[in-house]
């Protein structure tokens, strides 16, 4: 169900995402935790529906527990929590908390330069990121 969630997102039918997403999660929390790997997953999939939507607020709420979750379980330069942390920056953005959004992606640029080298994909894409919109401040 996760997997349709997902070719849902994908395909921009985002209601339909939504309630899937919801359910996994529900499902997911009841049986497995809230603390565990594959519910955080989930939550963070919703989050991002919920941004596509609009629905920023809840976007932000649900992506700062992810990133909490994740930092606790897995370490602040995990894949998984600094991919969090980028999610995080770009719902801030999105809500036009530009000074939060650029301190966050700056931060998760940092960790993917010591993590992976500042050659990899991950580093050079986020650093493009926060690199355009300090440009978009000026």
């Amino acid at each position: 169900m996760s997997n349709l969630a997902l070719t849902y997102c994908h395909q921009e039918c985002l209601q339909k995402a939504e309630e899937l997403q919801v359910q996994v999660f529900e499902t997911r929390k009841k049986v497995l935790g809230s603390e565990n790997l594959l519910t955080l997953t989930i939550m963070q999939n919703l989050a991002l529906t919920y941004q596509k939507q609009g629905q920023l607020q809840q976007a932000e709420d649900l992506g700062v527990q992810v990133l909490e979750q994740r930092k606790k379980l897995l370490g602040l330069e995990h894949p998984d929590t600094l991919t969090s942390m980028g999610h995080l920056a770009h719902t801030f953005k999105s809500q036009s908390h530009n000074t939060k959004a650029i301190h966050l992606m700056q931060e998760t640029v940092g960790l993917w330069r010591k993590t992976l080298g500042p050659e990899h994909p991950k580093s050079q894409g986020s650093e493009d990121t926060v690199m355009k919109w300090i440009a978009q401040q000026k």
